[in-house]
């Protein structure tokens, strides 16, 4: 039994030999990103009978084995593609809210608010010239502000836009990486060896595409990798199925410049994403209904603050009669804003109250002669658009308090923002609790790793000491026979 115990300590010093060889990995990759703890997996060799008696053969080395949790894997990636999704939309509404910069002195707010008050100033000064002259500049410096505000919120709309094409880069360039490892790991895997040090690579790799993409990330029963994504396999083993970009005329922005539509690779099938990035992205480039707030909601709401002012105040302009200047008479059918204009991207002045503010048709009667100024009846119904939800003038019901409905405007916008705040910081903690909870159990620890270290030292010496006494035994026998 001599030899036979030799080689029961061969394998002893063997076994911690390795062992001490994959803690030094260990501590050598403890600030190593992505890097999983390896810990050596040992089993008890089948040992031999003899005269009755069964003794074990010694240790037997069956792998190298990361310590990870797959389902906090699973659910890391999950609850990281829901906190991209909401970091980007609470990111896009405070930059929304910077660019209709309410409350502030030079908002459409105030705007509106100084517009009506030298509105209403005329009204009881009809004879004044200054008084239309600041009713002509409070409307030149309101459509200024619609304008401002629609052109801002398009550029926008088209860096969002940019932004998708970038984030669709980044995931395409993801899955070749991930493809190419695959490859290898496939084929070094196929020769009995286990690349944990691939599999951290492409570990890593899926966790940073879980924050673009819903994904599902599993092994199929013939190891391969499989990625579904947003219902389609993204991923299957050498196989890779990329997203592309094409330009779509049917989505346009409100300046008429088509957007892009996610389709995927070799199909006309579209990319509809429900967590990542992406999402957050295309909600805030699309949304248009009261429940996904975007930027063609907004839109629509300046639209339609720019609309009624130009139908509301030409309908009142056109159905009054301005003041006789120059050799111009007293008209009637003269509109306040530009009629060629419909949209907050164009609201304009008409031409004819930058010439004059003579031109504000206060008098629901013609004037005629000097020092005429008429009366003031017509321009009653420029006021009480202010506070009225609607007027009726000349067979028209016309939509008016617009100083409330731009209020509830931004109300949304404020109550929209502090909510993607509020869930992006909540989702943020529970993304991050998870992450600790992966991280505790796969982390390197410099602390476990020096125990374990002592462990297999102590494992090592007491299996060479073996040697020594199986040695000594054997020299005393031979000896003996000599």
């Amino acid at each position: 039994m001599g030899f036979y115990s030799l080689q029961i300590a061969r394998t002893g010093l063997v076994a911690s030999q390795k062992a001490l060889d994959v803690i030094g990995h260990n501590v050598a990759n403890a600030n190593t990103p992505g890097y999983t703890r390896q810990r050596l997996e040992l089993s008890a060799q089948k040992g031999t009978t003899a005269s009755g008696v069964t003794v074990g053969a010694g240790v037997n080395i069956s792998d190298v084995k990361q310590i990870r949790n797959q389902y906090l894997d699973y659910q890391f990636r999950n609850e990281n593609g829901v906190n991209a999704e909401l970091l980007s939309k609470s990111e896009a509404m405070t930059y929304i809210e910077n660019i209709f910069g309410e409350p502030s002195d030079y908002g459409i707010n105030q705007s509106l608010s100084d517009f009506f008050v030298s509105m209403e100033e005329l009204t009881y000064n009809a004879h004044d010239s200054s008084y239309r002259e600041t009713v002509v500049q409070n409307a030149v410096k309101l459509t200024d502000s619609i304008r401002t505000v629609a052109g801002e919120m398009i550029s926008y709309q088209k860096e969002i836009d940019r932004s998708i094409e970038i984030t669709v880069d980044q995931v395409n360039g993801i899955l070749d990486q991930i493809k190419d490892l695959n490859v290898v790991i496939f084929d070094y895997e196929a020769r009995g060896s286990t690349a944990n040090d691939l599999r951290d690579q492409r570990n890593q790799l899926i966790d940073e595409l879980s924050a673009y993409i819903d994904i599902d990330a599993f092994e199929n029963m013939e190891g391969q990798l499989v990625i579904n994504a947003a219902g389609t396999t993204m991923v299957h083993g050498e196989q890779i199925r990329k997203i592309d970009l094409e330009v779509d005329t049917t989505n346009l922005t409100d300046s008429g410049e088509p957007l892009q539509r996610l389709i995927w690779a070799g199909t006309n099938s579209e990319v509809k994403p429900q967590a990542g990035a992406l999402k957050g992205y295309l909600d805030v480039r699309d949304g248009l209904s009261q429940e996904a707030q975007g930027i063609p909601y907004y839109m629509n709401r300046l639209n339609r603050l720019a609309n009624d002012l130009i139908t509301g105040f030409n309908a009142i302009n056109q159905n009054g009669y301005t003041i006789p200047y120059g050799n111009e008479p007293s008209q009637t059918g003269i509109v306040f804003f530009d009629s060629n204009t419909d949209s907050a991207l164009n609201i304009r002045v008409s031409d004819a109250l930058l010439e004059s503010g003579y031109n504000i048709a206060l008098s629901d009667q013609p004037i005629t002669g000097e020092l005429n100024w008429g009366n003031s009846q017509n321009g009653l119904n420029f006021t009480e658009l202010r506070d009225k939800d609607t007027i009726m003038v000349g067979g028209n019901n016309l939509a008016g308090n617009f100083e409330k409905d731009f209020r509830k405007t931004i109300t949304d916008m404020a109550i929209n923002k502090n909510y993607f705040d509020s869930r992006s910081n909540s989702q943020q903690e529970l993304t991050s609790f998870i992450e600790s909870q992966k991280l505790a159990i796969s982390e390197v620890s410099i602390d476990e790793e020096m125990v374990s270290m002592v462990q297999f030292q102590h494992a090592y010496s007491a299996s060479a000491r073996l040697v020594t006494v199986v040695d000594e035994m054997l020299s005393t026998l031979i000896n003996m026979v000599r």
